[in-house]
């Protein structure tokens, strides 16, 4: 069923917008032919590497995805003699990003050591984590209760560009529901009353904000 209402993002303590590390992992061996048993690869262990290291903070927020694989030679019977794992570490607790990063080197190299197979990183970038505004959050949550809106508490699991608006001016974030809680995909659907409470709630925020 779809959540009901407005999420709300209100910057309590400790919501934030979280850092994102994208991190490249390339993987080379000498291809071969595979044979007629089961052959594990290394880029298979690697993945799995980067999801054993990611599940282990996820108490903590942060998570771990391999979201594109490049191959070559790229042929159906043929082992990789080269793979590249595109890694995306992102969560709301620089430690605990730090850990996973380190996790994931030290699994991938263990990967690495017990295929025989060379292994390289490459940290792309390095966000950190920002948090928002919380007298924003606490004035939007007022005008929810008033409204009678109900709201929630979320940290946001995408880059914005209110991580860079923050380092500028008091910040914070309105988020809508959308239906099974899929967003950035063409199956995204938001009910128009919630996009019109999120309007209406925004507009109330900037009007308070101007007659200050």
């Amino acid at each position: 069923d779809d959540l009901l209402h407005l999420l709300l993002r209100l910057v309590h303590a400790g919501d934030v917008l979280e850092g994102d590390l994208p991190l490249r992992l390339v993987l080379v061996q000498q291809p071969r032919l595979r044979l007629a048993e089961p052959e594990r690869t290394a880029a298979t262990a690697a993945d799995l590497a980067v999801e054993a290291a990611a599940t282990a903070e996820k108490d903590n927020g942060t998570v771990g995805t391999v979201g594109v694989v490049d191959v070559e030679p790229s042929s159906i019977n043929v082992v990789p003699g080269g793979v590249t794992l595109w890694v995306d570490v992102r969560g709301v607790n620089n430690e605990s990003i730090a850990r996973t990063l380190e996790a994931i080197k030290a699994e991938a190299n263990a990967v690495a050591e017990s295929d025989s197979v060379a292994i390289e990183f490459e940290m792309l970038t390095a966000d950190k984590p920002v948090a928002l505004s919380e007298e924003l959050a606490k004035k939007a949550e007022a005008i929810c209760e008033a409204e009678g809106i109900d709201y929630l508490h979320m940290n946001s699991g995408a880059g914005h560009d209110a991580m860079h608006m923050a380092k500028l001016a008091p910040t914070t974030m309105i988020f809508i529901p959308c239906k099974e809680g899929i967003s950035h995909n063409p199956a995204e659907f938001a009910k128009l009353e919630d996009i019109c409470r999120a309007v209406e709630v925004l507009a109330k925020l900037l009007e308070s904000e101007a007659n200050e």
